[in-house]
């Protein structure tokens, strides 16, 4: 799974909704969390700086937490934590 789809996977459906909004995507039910995932991760236009922007520091340290604890055997650098600033003691807010 692509670092991108694996952030994406750990958001809300209604953080999810508000992304493809912002983006302008098609989605053919707005209620199934996978097509939003997938819609997201699909488009090229999505970057994941500009869907994680809105989102409060805690909430992308959960974030970073969680995609970590999926990421088995990664680096840092190589990690969707690592994207997200996560597994150190501060996590900044990606703009």
């Amino acid at each position: 799974m692509s670092p991108k789809r694996e952030i994406l996977a750990e958001l809300t459906t209604q953080e999810l909704r508000a992304s493809v909004d912002l983006y302008d995507l098609t989605v053919s039910d707005r209620r199934v969390k996978d097509q939003l995932v997938d819609a997201l991760a699909r488009s090229r236009s999505v970057k994941i700086e500009g869907v994680l922007q809105n989102l409060s520091p805690e909430r992308l340290r959960v974030l970073a937490q969680a995609v970590a604890a999926n990421g088995s055997g990664r680096s840092r650098g190589d990690s969707p934590a690592g994207a997200l600033g996560g597994g150190g003691a501060e996590t900044r807010r990606i703009c």
